[in-house]
């Protein structure tokens, strides 16, 4: 296995951690208070969004020239770092 694709196997996985975390707050979402689930729907669905980014991103990475990869490794690198740090923050929310 190339370099890019164990890369990409590894945005792979810690997106699909990420979306695991990010289906434990969403069903924490369902038992949340009249007064905080919209706001915290738009959490969630902020989530969602930023998880797809990262899923076009892995994908892109594939099948990236060199130049390009290192590019996107950062891109996908500041994403993930993003979203985990969102999804500490969210989580801090729904307590």
């Amino acid at each position: 296995m190339d370099t890019k694709e164990a890369y990409k196997k590894k945005i792979e996985a810690e997106l699909e951690e990420a979306q695991k975390k990010v289906a434990a707050l969403k069903s924490k979402l369902e038992s949340s208070a009249k007064e905080t689930y919209n706001d915290n729907k738009k959490i969630i669905d902020e989530l969602e969004k930023k998880a797809n980014e990262i899923k076009s991103q892995a994908k892109k990475l594939g099948n990236a020239s060199e130049g390009a990869f290192e590019v996107l490794k950062e891109g996908a690198e500041n994403a993930i770092s993003a979203m985990s740090k969102a999804i500490r923050e969210a989580a801090s929310k729904f307590k």
